[in-house]
C-alpha cells in the first residue's frame, strides 16, 4: 500500500506547477473560455498563434501564441467594447 501512495505522489508531482496561483490562472481560463463560446465566432490556429474568426473574417487584433490568451483578448475587447464593437470589420 504505501508503494501505492509513493507512486500516486510521484504522479502527481511529475504533473507539473500545482501552485495555487497557477490553479488560479487555469480557472480563469477555463471561465474565459465559457464565456468567449457565446461570442460569434470562434478562435482557429493559424500560421504562429491562434486568431478569432467571425463569418470567415479574421479579427487580426486577436492574435496570439496561445489559445489561451487569444481567448483572454477577445474577452478583454468584447468587455470594453462590447460585442458589436469588437466585431465590426
Amino acid at each position: 500500500m504505501n508503494d501505492l501512495k509513493a507512486q500516486i505522489v510521484q504522479d502527481v508531482n511529475n504533473w507539473g506547477d500545482f501552485s495555487p496561483d497557477a490553479e488560479s490562472e487555469r480557472m480563469q481560463n477555463e471561465a474565459i473560455a465559457d464565456q468567449v463560446a457565446n461570442y460569434p465566432g470562434s478562435a482557429h490556429q493559424v500560421w504562429a498563434g491562434w486568431v478569432w474568426i467571425v463569418d470567415d473574417v479574421e479579427q487580426r487584433w486577436s492574435k496570439q501564441p496561445t489559445l489561451e490568451k487569444c481567448n483572454k483578448m477577445v474577452y478583454e475587447v468584447v468587455e470594453r467594447l462590447g460585442i458589436d464593437g469588437a466585431f465590426t470589420d
